[in-house]
């Protein structure tokens, strides 16, 4: 028994426009979906290299796509000169001294394409103008100068950071080796030079010990010897102010009325005053130079100060007492005419009173 359709024809031209139709819609709703039939600008990229770039890469903004490449080829400076559309409504987002970080997820091998936008979002850039990546030189100066702050995910942006320090510590004047490998070079060449300079100190302690002295070195007993010749210093100079303490006391014994024998053994001074004022000067100026001496003593030698600070101490006491001694007026002016007039009138009232 044979079995016939009706309407077959209309039945399978209805399916037939019912695929179409779907087909169509389909077609259309891909369109829209990536925007065919809105207006797009068309801008330029360079990257470093191609790792990662297909002819659909989006270029996002705050993890928006606003673009995608549409081609890329090798220039002849060994860069990857790329174009890139961005629709109409993003069109403002591109503005000057922008840059593009791409950065290549390490777990599913594709590259994803930040625009870090410039400081300044009124100077819109013209179509056709380049925007460049921030692993050539362009961007690299763009992220340094502040102009653009890097984005992107996590992974990507720790392999960034790793790269750029790895390339920061590597980065010397030295083409056969880097500036953390010549670093290390430099502590070990310094390490050997300070070993070096240790040996000569060393060695320059034995010569200053060194002395046919088999218990104490040259250096230590020249301190011993600065030490007893300041010890012999101060007892010089105690005698020389008893000395003085005399000489002052004869002095002052001197300048009384009943020291007038004196005067009369030595009118003019110049076979006692003069001679006696002539030495005690030399003695002051001796005394003057000692005191320069302990002063080089003790600024040379901190460890005898104390000695050297006391031995001083006298020196200006018997300073004080050369002073007092210039001072007297025996000493400073001898015996004026006057006096001698005294002298003879002096002789001659004994013969008046009688």
């Amino acid at each position: 028994m044979k079995f016939k359709f009706k309407y077959t024809n209309r039945i399978v031209g209805a399916f037939i426009l019912v695929a179409l139709g779907m087909l169509v819609t389909s077609v259309v709703l891909i369109a829209i979906q990536q925007k065919v039939f809105v207006k797009k600008y068309t801008f330029k990229a360079r990257f470093l290299d191609a790792e990662g770039l297909s002819t659909s890469t989006p270029i996002r903004f705050k993890g928006y796509e606003i673009g995608r490449i549409i081609s890329f080829r090798l220039n002849d400076e060994n860069m990857i000169d790329a174009d890139f559309t961005v629709v109409e409504e993003y069109r403002t987002k591109i503005v000057e001294n922008s840059a593009l970080n791409k950065a290549k997820n390490p777990i599913s091998g594709t590259s994803t394409i930040e625009l870090l936008q410039g400081p300044d979002p009124d100077r819109i850039l013209p179509e056709g103008g380049l925007i460049p990546a921030i692993d050539i030189p362009e961007g690299r100066k763009l992220l340094d100068e502040g102009l653009v702050t890097k984005t992107g995910d996590v992974i990507s942006s720790m392999l960034v950071n790793t790269d750029r320090l790895l390339e920061n510590l590597n980065r010397d004047n030295n083409e056969r080796a880097g500036a953390l490998f010549r670093a290390l070079v430099n502590l070990a060449d310094a390490s050997e030079k300070l070993d070096e300079t240790m040996g000569m100190i060393t060695l320059t302690f034995e010569r200053l010990n060194k002395d046919n002295n088999p218990q104490d070195g040259a250096l230590f007993r020249s301190v011993n010897n600065l030490a007893n010749l300041t010890e012999q210093l101060q007892t010089t100079v105690t005698i020389l102010n008893k000395t003085l303490a005399s000489s002052d006391s004869l002095l002052t014994a001197y300048s009384k009325p009943e020291g007038l024998a004196v005067k009369l053994a030595d009118p003019a001074g110049e076979n006692f005053v003069k001679p006696i004022r002539q030495t005690l000067d030399n003695l002051n100026v001796t005394l003057r130079e000692a005191t320069e001496l302990l002063a080089f003593i003790n600024s040379q030698q901190p460890e005898i100060s104390g000695m050297i600070s006391e031995g001083k101490t006298t020196l200006n006491s018997a300073q004080k007492t050369l002073e007092g001694i210039n001072n007297n007026p025996l000493i400073r002016g001898g015996i004026s005419k006057e006096s001698e007039q005294d002298v003879q009138g002096t002789k001659q009232r004994p013969k008046h009173t009688k």
